[in-house]
């Protein structure tokens, strides 16, 4: 197994486990968010100059990496999409 899967393994055993606290989890989630430069659907929609429509139809195609957290799409800028 390779080791980033164990350590993904592992930090969700020890989320449930009540072994990481709510904070350091918010902190991580955070540092993903900030690293991964993550943007909503319509500043990706002006970004690319289209539609917001648009840009929910390369959401739908799999054209763009995308995660959707708490009912939101944050779009995921690639080197490719700037």
């Amino acid at each position: 197994m390779k080791r980033s899967r164990l350590i993904v393994d592992r930090f969700k055993e020890c989320s449930e486990n009540g072994e990481i606290s709510m904070s350091d989890e918010l902190h991580l989630l955070n540092y993903l968010i900030n690293r991964y430069q993550f943007t909503s659907v319509a500043d990706y929609a002006r970004h690319e100059g289209i539609t917001i429509t648009g840009a929910n139809k390369r959401l739908e195609a799999g054209k763009v990496q995308y995660v959707n957290l708490a009912g939101r799409n944050l779009i995921f800028l690639s080197k490719n999409n700037e």
